[in-house]
């Protein structure tokens, strides 16, 4: 709700400026008001949000420490664990796996940069056999 603020307006012929100084801080005051409460209204609606959702979680946490110290979740601890065991598991084989694949591309590049000076030198001895023989 906006409430208007009363402003003793004087009638100074005088001074016209002054009178149209104090009305426009007026609006100016006017929307600053309205402006204010629309972010009041925006902070009221985050903060509500905000409340709901700490109290939710409160709750949870609290059923949730229930159940673990009744033990009722140490079932799910079992099967968490267990799953954890197969994922580190399949992590570790993957990489493995990568290094492995690894080793052999680098085993596999040297033995075909091996092959290829093999059958330069090859080249390179054919070519001076063929200059020579034309040279004599």
């Amino acid at each position: 709700m906006i409430v208007k603020s009363p402003i003793k307006r004087y009638k100074c012929p005088k001074y016209p400026k002054l009178l149209i100084f104090e009305q426009s801080m007026h609006s100016l005051c006017l929307k600053l008001r309205v402006y204010y409460t629309l972010i009041l209204n925006k902070n009221r609606n985050i903060m509500k949000k905000l409340l709901i959702g700490a109290a939710a979680g409160i709750g949870l946490a609290l059923v949730i420490y229930k159940l673990a110290e009744s033990g009722k979740l140490d079932c799910v601890c079992d099967d968490l664990n267990k799953l954890s065991g197969q994922a580190k598991k399949k992590i570790k084989d993957g990489i493995d796996v990568g290094k492995n694949q690894l080793e052999y591309l680098k085993e596999r590049a040297a033995y075909k940069s091996e092959q290829l000076s093999e059958l330069a030198d090859e080249v390179e001895k054919k070519v001076l056999d063929k200059l020579n023989k034309a040279k004599s």
